[in-house]
């Protein structure tokens, strides 16, 4: 049981909850996508950055780990629009097909 206070009053009345409002308390909050991760400064790391995260994402897919699959096709997604689209045609094919999959 966890113990939630009605008000911001210490002095008021302290409720026992046994934990069934969690589902609604964890909707709330934000999921964290892949856009906002860390991204390689230089042209050639992005490329790379992109290649691996189909990698993963590939993999995700086929594990069916789909958490990890909705971050790193994000991820991708933030990855391309910061290329080239002459240099990544590619890079977009194949996440299109990722994206279908998934």
């Amino acid at each position: 049981m966890v113990r939630r206070s009605q008000t911001s009053n210490p002095r008021t009345s302290v409720v026992l909850t046994s934990g069934a409002d969690w589902g609604t308390r964890a909707a709330g909050q934000r999921r964290s996508s892949g856009a906002e991760s860390s991204m390689p400064r230089r042209q050639a790391g992005k490329v790379k950055a992109l290649q691996q995260c189909l990698g993963v994402t590939r993999m995700a897919i086929n594990a069916k780990r789909w958490a990890l699959a909705r971050y790193e096709l994000d991820r991708a997604r933030a990855l391309v629009n910061a290329l080239p689209a002459d240099q990544t045609v590619q890079e977009r094919e194949q996440l299109a097909l990722l994206r279908a999959k998934f």
